[in-house]
């Protein structure tokens, strides 16, 4: 208890020159944001995004949804059934 009471007394007697010190240095603002400039050349995340695309645009044909409809008949009473999938067709010709 000893070493907290006296860790305590010296930040007390420490704290109005720090607070001082704070007052008498000049305030310099740096901004926060910055607008970047536009950049010429294209960024990693945007030839990502055109080879996404790309790959999408080519590979939807061989892209299926499959839904099967049906009835079962439980207690005399039809009931009708649906289900989904999908799937995609690999052509052996590539």
């Amino acid at each position: 208890m000893k070493i907290v009471t006296r860790l305590v007394a010296v930040a007390l007697c420490l704290a109005p020159d720090a607070l001082s010190a704070q007052e008498n240095s000049p305030k310099i603002l740096a901004p926060i944001w910055r607008e970047a400039q536009p950049s010429t050349t294209e960024s990693e995340l945007d030839r990502l995004n055109r080879a996404t695309v790309q790959l999408a645009n080519d590979s939807r044909p061989a892209i299926v949804q499959i839904r099967v409809t049906g009835q079962e008949t439980k207690g005399g009473q039809p009931e009708p059934l649906n289900s989904r999938g999908s799937g995609f067709f690999i052509d052996p010709q590539g």
